[in-house]
This record gives structure tokens, C-alpha cells and sequence, in this order.
């Protein structure tokens, strides 16, 4: 991949534009799986030029408290540019913070909307479509467990999700703080699909802030309270990851 990037309009605003080439191989398919999974096999080229437009004005962008990060994201994979498949790719998502109580309150909100799909009506490569579910997106589901499933509920990823997050942070003692959160989406087979039928989870999680350790650990455990996932059953699960969720 190679990519510039330039700060426009002023210190908060920035335009990046890129190349990236890579050759994905797709291997060791389990053979109960269905037609879906089994044409994706053998060996993808990927060429793809892409654009990205960011404002971010958050405090700090490691354990932020304040401010609020948007982007519009564009690419575009083509045989043109050394790709197998033509396919684009849109995203648009935002995070906002707000601190309350001399900082003792963090309230965080974000959304994410994407799509991806074909020009000719050719599937869309596996490893480019929209997996739902875990620790990065919607808590209480198992991971990439959200979207479009065949005949054996084996879900085999969406071409459009959509996904909002709300999370309430305070602080329990030195660099341990606790979050109440609320996740909500689902991910689609259409290129712009329904906001109807979504899945939610709700949790209590730890942050923890370890020194030396840019990213904070996240530890959290949640319900899915709404579930339209085929295959997927209601008990709380729990979820270790780092850094932040969107």
C-alpha cells in the first residue's frame, strides 16, 4: 500500500489517497460448508485505489474524552488497477465524546455505514464483505456471527451493515474505569439494504488503562436483548479486546 496525505481547510481536516496490491488466497474450506463458501477458494488479486476524508478533533486520541472524529470512506477495486473482481467499496462513520462531572463521565456515541458490491453482478470476495458481532462491533453476539446466512446458518457475510454504539464510562480506581454500553445493527446481503430487523446487546465492561500500553484492554460482558441472527442463541458472552470499538 502507498497513500498520501494532506491537512485541507485546517489542523482538524485531512484528505488521503492510496494504492494497495495484495494477493489473498482462501484455503482449507470445510467441506460441510455450503456453495457459498466453496466458490470463494483458490487465489484473488486485489487492486484498489482508495480515498478517505477525516475531521477529527478529539483531545486525545488514545483515551479520549472530549471531541469527535468523522470520515467518508471510497475505494474502488478494478482489473484496471491489477484487480480480479470490480467491485467498490463506501463507508461513512463517526465517533462523538463528551465529558461531564469534571471529567468523571464519559458519554461516547457512534454509527458506521457501509457498502460493497460488484458492477457486473459477480459475487463480492469473501474477504471484502460484512461480518457483524464480537468485540469490536456488536458485544454480546459471537464474533463475525452477523449476517446473511445460507441453508446451514452459516453466515457468509453482508454487502451493506449498518451499526451504532452508545457507551456510558466512569471510573472505578486508578486505571480501571467501568462502561455501561448498548450496541445495534446488522449487515445485509442487498448493496443498500434495510435498517429493519436489527440485533442488540447490552453489557457491563472494564477499561483498563495500563502504562506503557497505548491502546486501553477492554473487557466486557453482554446479552443480546434483540436477536434476528439465524444460528445465533441468547446467553451472555464474553469479550477481551484492545482499543476501541467503530
Amino acid at each position: 500500500t502507498v497513500s498520501l496525505m494532506k491537512n485541507i481547510l485546517d489542523d482538524y481536516t485531512t484528505i488521503t489517497g492510496g494504492y494497495t496490491f495484495e494477493q489473498v488466497r482462501v484455503m482449507d474450506m470445510a467441506r460441510k460448508l455450503s456453495s457459498k463458501f466453496q466458490s470463494q477458494k483458490g487465489r484473488e488479486l486485489v487492486g484498489r485505489v482508495f480515498a478517505e476524508i477525516e475531521r477529527d478533533t478529539l483531545d486525545n486520541p488514545y483515551d479520549p474524552r472530549n471531541g469527535y472524529d468523522v470520515s467518508l470512506y471510497g475505494a474502488l477495486n478494478s482489473q484496471a488497477f491489477g484487480g480480479t473482481v470490480d467491485y467498490y467499496k463506501l463507508e461513512l462513520k463517526g465517533v462523538n465524546y463528551y465529558s461531564f462531572f469534571h471529567d468523571w463521565f464519559v458519554l461516547m456515541t457512534a454509527f458506521k455505514i457501509g457498502s460493497v458490491n460488484t458492477f457486473n453482478g459477480d459475487e463480492v470476495p469473501l474477504f471484502d464483505r460484512y461480518f457483524l458481532g464480537g468485540g469490536d462491533s456488536i458485544r454480546g453476539f459471537p464474533y463475525r456471527s452477523i449476517g446473511p446466512a445460507d441453508g446451514n446458518e452459516d453466515n457468509y457475510g453482508g454487502q451493506f451493515m449498518w451499526l451504532g454504539t452508545v457507551e456510558l464510562s466512569h471510573p472505578i480506581y486508578s486505571i480501571f474505569r467501568g462502561a455501561f454500553f448498548t450496541d445495534i445493527g446488522n449487515a445485509t446481503s442487498g448493496s443498500f439494504g434495510p435498517f429493519g430487523s436489527p440485533n442488540m446487546g447490552i453489557g457491563y465492561g472494564l477499561r483498563i488503562n495500563v502504562p506503557g500500553i497505548v491502546l486501553p484492554i477492554r473487557l466486557d460482558l453482554a446479552y443480546p436483548i434483540v436477536c434476528h441472527q439465524e444460528g445465533v442463541k441468547k446467553r451472555l458472552r464474553f469479550h477481551f479486546s484492545a482499543g476501541f470499538s467503530i
